[in-house]
């Protein structure tokens, strides 16, 4: 089977470009061909694409859409393609619009959601958000942001918490102090996200930690390895994850939102001390109760037996399939826009980083000058003491003649 995956952008670690690179490796594993395509893309993501059995592009590049099983539809992509390749009389592919947030506009799929296919929100809140805009629940599924199989594993947990793991793109200043405060009682913390360390997030590094501070995806890599989860960050949140707060946590995607006040960084340092043993004890049991519904592979395998029904004979009637051509020509716009923005990003970053090594050559060459500088003061230093001290011996010697 050949699966399409198409996203706005495959660039940082961050939330929907980690959805669609997990999506292509499980898809590789139950034996598809599968093709990666974006409107931008960059370091690191760029490396682990190479790594994987894709072929991967920018979405100019991609083949005609037509001719793909299964099309994993992130950001309103697919209609721009579709506006370049439609025709009457080719059959649809099977199509898996994806939302990925209740808010940002670019999450809602438009007149594609009438295509043959489903729509697969990531909490209850974004299902609740696509029902407003008119779509039936009954063509909407929640994939509860799941994660690859890799994450589930079992774990021995100390007494006390010794290491934090910071995990965020957007930690608030709050949790930075509250590290500050938990590292002067012993506790080791390392922050993983911009603006310091970029890394993906694999078991082998959350097995490094005993408890993480996050919000997210990291949530249910969290529950599937048995591993205590803070959650809080921009918005607030609850704090530790427990059996009460995990169904309203859930339903905005371990989002933080189900309790947005806001901690003191006192407060944060206290309750993961204080709350560790608890934390331990309650993350054991929801991934009992509820871990199956966070596996990824489950939804991409029924994904897959959706798409082999009724293949050749899916169709969108002529209406809807031109409002879908005519949103994806401003589709290509809003593309264009974003990756235009992007590159110009990146030319910024690169001057910055080429202005900063100049600067920094320049520094280095004034403290070269400054060396040589000071070395010739040292030598004439030396040079003028030694010829005080020929001058002084000469006194001598001709105080010592006899007159």
């Amino acid at each position: 089977m050949r699966a399409l995956i198409l996203t706005n952008q495959l660039a940082v670690y961050a939330g929907s470009e980690i959805v669609a690179l997990e999506v292509a490796e499980t898809f590789l594993e139950l034996g598809c061909d599968v093709d990666l395509f974006a409107g931008f893309i960059g370091e690191p993501i760029k490396s682990d694409l190479s790594r994987l059995s894709v072929k991967f592009g920018l979405v100019d590049d991609c083949p005609d859409p037509f001719s793909y099983d299964i099309i994993w539809s992130q950001h309103h992509i697919l209609p721009y393609l579709l506006s370049k390749y439609y025709s009457d009389d080719k059959p649809w592919p099977f199509i898996a619009n994806i939302s990925l947030s209740p808010f940002e506009p670019y999450e809602l799929p438009g007149a594609i959601a009438s295509a043959p296919g489903i729509t697969i929100a990531n909490s209850y809140e974004t299902l609740e958000n696509l029902v407003s805009f008119g779509i039936a629940p009954e063509k909407i599924k929640i994939f509860h942001n799941a994660a690859p199989n890799r994450f589930i594993f079992s774990r021995q947990h100390r007494i006390d918490i010794g290491t934090v793991a910071i995990i965020s793109n957007h930690t608030p200043q709050e949790v930075l102090d509250a590290g500050k405060l938990l590292e002067r009682t012993g506790i080791k913390v390392e922050h993983i996200g911009l603006p310091s360390e970029q890394i993906r997030i694999t078991p082998e590094v959350l097995s490094r930690y005993d408890a993480v501070i996050t919000i997210g995806k990291t949530v249910q890599y969290c529950i599937l390895s048995e591993t205590p989860v803070f959650i809080y960050d921009k918005w607030g949140g609850p704090g530790w994850l427990t059996e009460n707060n995990h169904r309203t946590a859930e339903m905005l995607n371990f989002s933080g939102r189900c309790s947005p006040s806001k901690k003191t960084p006192d407060e944060i340092s206290s309750q993961l001390t204080d709350g560790y043993s608890e934390a331990i004890n309650a993350i054991q049991k929801i991934k009992k109760a509820h871990g199956q519904k966070y596996e990824l592979r489950p939804y991409l395998s029924k994904l897959i037996k959706m798409a082999t029904l009724n293949g050749q004979t899916r169709k969108v009637d002529h209406p809807t399939a031109k409002i879908i051509c005519r949103e994806g020509v401003a589709s290509g716009q809003t593309l264009q826009y974003f990756r235009t923005n992007q590159e110009g990003s990146l030319y910024m970053a690169k001057d910055s980083i080429e202005l900063s090594e100049k600067i920094g050559q320049l520094h280095d060459a004034m403290l070269n000058n400054e060396r040589k500088i000071l070395k010739k003061i040292d030598n004439y230093s030396n040079e003028q003491l030694l010829i005080k001290h020929i001058d002084r011996l000469n006194e001598e010697i001709l105080v010592s003649v006899p007159k």
